[in-house]
């Protein structure tokens, strides 16, 4: 006796049998079937990965992290050069790690906007940018600082993709920062926070707007501190703490080893190297049958060094497989060309007409192959690689000899189907 275990694997369950096996029959001793969560989350009429909130709540709270620590870092140094209201290295410890915000009330000051007497931040970075400030008196400095301020809290995240600088991106947000740029100077505007002053003054909405950071806020910087006259040393103490972002973290870790150099590490999949590998992997898994082959082969080295410029060609990255075909067959030769026409064919008249003890001609004689065999035919004599016998029988309108012609090669090409050909 023999027990046997029947699984059913689904997406959401897996039901399973047990069953004992006797010399003529079988018995069923238990089952069940066990129901689990499923891998992905519904919404309405869509579907997402189950763990793309929980995904999403993590980068949100790495970027608010983030975030406070460009904040810390600035008022650091805007505390230092007094350019905000003094706050103590407790103070910024604590807002760092316990999340405690600073709450003294010059700071809250310093940070609070009232449009009745016009004080924003937007303003502040209008006058930065458009007025040279008086830096000996405390409020000319707070107010530099502020507009300062608002520019770590604004500048946005600079993407570390090799593409990102492409100006030929024509998604919704390059479209959305091109037409910022564009009503910046229809408005007479060099910079965005003179161009969102004057936004604001209007009571218009401003945080809709997409904005470049190297284009619009590092312009803004470097005219700031230009037209404030800054030292070099503050101008690089304010930059990195405004402008620094952290590099990707290193995936060295996460590679694995060679399969044949057991002390070196795998190669990149973006390396010049493994392209290569994957090309020259590809070539050698092709098979090709031609009429002289009587099963698929891998090509000859002749075969691939032909197809090979395919592949490092510049001006078309992306070719279909028919290209390949095309380039075996050879100039003037479609890629249909006879072995795969040989193909179709027998694949077609497997069952039914090759029959043992069925002539050729038994087969062609019939009314109802008359027409597919002068077809056939037809098409054969205008194939380069069709052989003589065909194109003299179908040019001489001897459908009989053409059809000959043409099941010699088959049959001597699918020998294995042991089809005999009568005598004419």
């Amino acid at each position: 006796m023999t027990k046997i275990l029947g699984l059913d694997l689904g997406t959401a369950s897996i039901g399973w049998a047990l069953v004992e096996r006797n010399d003529t029959e079988y018995a069923l001793l238990d089952q069940g079937v066990d129901i689990f969560q499923e891998g992905v989350a519904r919404e309405k009429n869509s579907e997402k990965p189950a763990v793309q909130d929980r995904t999403a709540a993590r980068a949100l709270r790495r970027h608010y992290a983030r975030r406070r620590l460009r904040k810390i870092d600035l008022l650091r140094v805007l505390v230092r050069h007094d350019l905000c209201p003094a706050l103590t290295d407790e103070q910024l410890k604590d807002w760092k790690q316990k999340k405690i915000y600073p709450l003294t009330d010059e700071f809250i000051r310093w940070q609070r906007t009232d449009d009745r007497t016009d004080k924003n931040p937007y303003r502040d970075r209008y006058k930065a940018l458009t007025e040279t400030l008086d830096l000996d008196t405390q409020r000319d400095r707070y107010t530099l600082g502020r507009a300062l301020y608002h520019l770590a809290q604004r500048r946005g995240f600079l993407s570390n993709r090799k593409d990102a600088g492409d100006e030929s991106e024509s998604g919704k947000v390059r479209q959305s920062i091109e037409g910022l740029t564009v009503d910046m100077e229809k408005a007479g505007c060099a910079y965005l926070g003179e161009y969102f002053y004057r936004l604001y003054a209007r009571k218009e909405k401003i945080r809709t707007k997409y904005t470049s950071r190297n284009e619009h806020y590092l312009a803004e910087f470097r005219a700031i501190c230009e037209k404030q006259r800054l030292a070099d040393d503050l101008r690089k103490a304010l930059h990195r703490a405004i402008f620094y972002q952290r590099p990707l973290k290193s995936q060295k870790g996460s590679v694995g080893r060679c399969t044949f150099e057991k002390d070196k590490s795998r190669c990149p999949a973006s390396h010049p190297r493994f392209e290569e590998f994957r090309m020259l992997s590809f070539v050698n898994n092709i098979r090709i049958t031609t009429p002289d082959d009587p099963e698929p082969r891998p090509l000859s080295r002749q075969e691939a060094e032909t197809i090979l410029p395919l592949f490092t060609r510049k001006t078309k990255p992306h070719f279909d497989f028919e290209e390949i075909a095309k380039k075996l067959a050879g100039k003037g030769r479609s890629g249909r060309n006879a072995p795969a026409f040989f193909d179709k064919f027998q694949g077609e008249h497997a069952e039914g007409d090759f029959q043992p003890g069925k002539s050729v001609l038994q087969i062609f004689s019939h009314g109802a192959h008359i027409g597919a065999a002068r077809q056939l035919s037809g098409r054969l004599a205008h194939e380069p690689a069709v052989p003589h016998g065909i194109s003299a029988a179908v040019h001489n309108g001897d459908m009989h000899g053409a059809a000959g012609v043409f099941f010699q090669k088959i049959l001597a090409r699918h020998q294995r189907r042991a089809v005999r050909v009568g005598a004419a």
